[in-house]
C-alpha cells in the first residue's frame, strides 16, 4: 500500500466535489439532519486532512449503503493516495449514482495504478457523458499506449475531445507514432479551436518532422492560442520548410494588439532561434539567405518596447551566433591568438 501524497489541483477538486454533492443532493433528497452521516462525513475529512485511514474502516465507507459516504470515500481515497482500495474504486465506477462514477475514477487518476488502466479504458468509452470525461482526464496521469485517449479524440463533442487532447499530451511520447500523426492531421481538420489549439500542443511534446506540411498554415493563424502552439511545434522540428512557415507568421503580427502580439513574437523569436541554429551550424552557402532573413526578423523584434520579447530575441540570436562556425578572418585571428 502507498502512503504518497499526489499532486492535484485543488480548485477543480473543489468544484468536482460541490458539483458532485449537488448531483447526489438533487437524487436522493436533502436529508443533511442525519447524524449518523455527519459522524462518517467528519470521519473522512478528517482522514483527508492527515492523509491517513484505517484501511477496514476505508473500505467500509467505500462500500457504504449511503450515497454520500461513498462519494466522500472515493474522493479520500485518491487525495490520500490509497492504492490498496483500487478494486474498490473500480467497482464504484458502476454506482448507480453519477456523480460517485465520475469521482471513483478521478480518484485512480490521481492514484495512478496501472491496474487501473482497463477499467478506466472502458469508462472512457462509456455511453454516459459523465463518467466518459472523468474517465479521460484521469488517464492523463496513468502511464498507457493513449488507446482511449486516440479514440476520445475523435469524439464529436468538441469539450470531450479537448479534454482528450488534454490527456493525450501527458502521454504522447508513450504513443505510437503513426497512430498520432493520424490522430493530429484529423484533429487539425476540425472546425473547433479549441481542439485545434491542444493539438498543436500535443505536437510540441512530440516532434514529427513529416507533420510539418500539416503544422505550417497555422504559423499565420487568425487567433493567438493557435498562432503561439504552431510555432513551439514547428520549432520542434528541423528543416528549411518549419523554418520558412514560421518566418511567414512574422507577417502578419499586426492583426494581434497588447500582450498577444508579444506572446506571439516570443514564441516566433523562440521557434526560429532553435530552427536556425542548426542551419547556421552547417555555414553552408545556400543558407546564407535564409539566415539573413532570421537575423532580419529577430534584429527588429530586438528594438521592440516590450523588454520579453527583445530579451527573447537576442537570446535566439545569441543561440544562432553560438552554432555558426567562424568566418575565415575571425578564426585566422584566433588561430594567432
Amino acid at each position: 500500500m502507498s502512503w504518497s501524497r499526489t499532486p492535484i489541483r485543488p480548485l477543480l477538486a473543489a468544484v468536482a466535489l460541490a458539483v458532485a454533492l449537488a448531483a447526489l443532493t438533487t437524487g436522493a433528497g436533502c436529508r443533511g439532519d442525519d447524524p449518523a452521516r455527519a459522524r462518517r462525513l467528519q470521519d473522512i475529512a478528517r482522514w483527508q486532512d492527515r492523509r491517513l485511514a484505517p484501511a477496514d474502516s476505508l473500505d467500509q465507507a467505500l462500500t457504504s449503503r449511503d450515497a454520500f459516504v461513498r462519494l466522500a470515500a472515493a474522493r479520500a481515497a485518491g487525495l490520500i493516495g490509497r492504492d490498496d482500495v483500487v478494486p474498490a474504486l473500480e467497482n464504484l465506477l458502476k454506482d448507480p449514482s453519477q456523480a460517485i462514477r465520475a469521482e471513483a475514477a478521478w480518484s485512480l487518476g490521481l492514484l495512478g495504478d496501472p491496474r487501473a488502466l482497463p477499467a478506466l479504458g472502458r469508462a472512457a468509452a462509456d455511453t454516459r457523458p459523465a463518467l466518459r470525461s472523468a474517465a479521460l482526464a484521469a488517464l492523463a496521469h496513468v502511464p498507457n499506449d493513449g488507446a482511449a485517449l486516440l479514440a476520445g479524440t475523435r469524439l464529436a463533442a468538441p469539450r470531450e475531445a479537448a479534454l482528450a487532447w488534454d490527456s493525450l499530451r501527458q502521454q504522447a511520447q508513450r504513443v505510437h507514432p503513426d497512430s498520432l500523426r493520424v490522430a493530429m492531421t484529423a484533429g487539425l481538420a476540425r472546425s473547433e479551436s479549441d481542439v485545434r489549439w491542444r493539438v498543436l500542443r500535443c505536437a510540441e511534446l512530440a516532434p514529427d518532422s513529416t507533420l510539418t506540411t500539416t503544422l505550417a498554415p497555422f504559423a499565420r493563424a487568425p487567433l493567438v492560442q493557435e498562432r503561439v502552439h504552431a510555432y513551439r511545434a514547428l520549432g520542434k522540428q528541423h528543416g528549411v520548410a518549419a523554418l520558412a512557415a514560421v518566418m511567414g507568421g512574422f507577417d502578419s503580427h499586426s492583426r494581434f494588439r497588447g500582450k498577444d502580439r508579444d506572446r506571439a513574437i516570443i514564441a516566433g523569436c523562440r521557434a526560429l532561434g532553435a530552427l536556425g541554429a542548426p542551419i547556421a551550424s552547417r555555414g553552408s552557402e545556400p543558407d546564407h539567405q535564409a539566415l539573413a532573413q532570421v537575423a532580419d526578423i529577430l534584429i527588429a523584434a530586438a528594438n521592440a518596447n516590450a523588454p520579453g520579447v527583445a530579451e527573447t530575441a537576442l537570446a535566439a540570436m545569441e543561440a544562432l551566433v553560438a552554432s555558426a562556425p567562424l568566418p575565415a578572418e575571425a578564426a585566422t585571428i584566433e588561430s594567432l591568438l
